[in-house]
């Protein structure tokens, strides 16, 4: 039997991946970018650095809007949001970072680093999108949340 609330999940589930698609290809896009562009030992973890903070600009933006539906908004509530949204980016690098910066280690050619890095990405994504619907996106950070619980931020 048909049920359309399934098909609305699939198609949320579908935007969703790809506005994570969209910030791995920024993200590395950045990263290849950086590393063809400069010469210096530490340009890969300038290029993690800076290709963390691009795709982290754009999905926020992507997520807010078309995800958990946020409105316009104030530029305060905005603020308020992408500075836990970034907060909570933390464990999405983290996750990253790690897998990138092991598979570098291991295998050593930058395509099996840029494996590494897709891997991690997922795995962060998957942790943050949780963290973004109940704890950034939430009643509490948006203006309808009641007076008495705006004192918490």
């Amino acid at each position: 039997m048909f049920n359309p609330s399934s098909l609305c999940s699939v198609r949320f589930t579908l935007l969703y991946a790809t506005f994570v698609a969209v910030g791995i290809v920024t993200n590395l896009g950045i990263q290849v970018t950086v590393a063809a562009a400069l010469t210096t030992p530490l340009k890969i973890y300038l290029g993690m650095g800076l290709g963390a903070l691009g795709s982290m600009v754009v999905k926020f933006h992507l997520d807010r809007r078309y995800i958990f539906s946020c409105g316009p908004g104030s530029l305060r509530q905005k603020g308020r949001q992408f500075a836990f949204y970034s907060l909570f980016g933390v464990v999405n690098i983290l996750c990253f970072w790690t897998a990138e910066l092991t598979f570098h280690f291991l295998f050593q050619p930058a395509a099996m680093r840029y494996l590494g890095a897709l891997l991690g990405l997922v795995v962060g994504h998957s942790l943050k999108y949780r963290m973004d619907k109940h704890l950034v996106f939430g009643a509490l950070l948006r203006d309808e949340a009641p007076a008495s619980s705006r004192h918490l931020l």
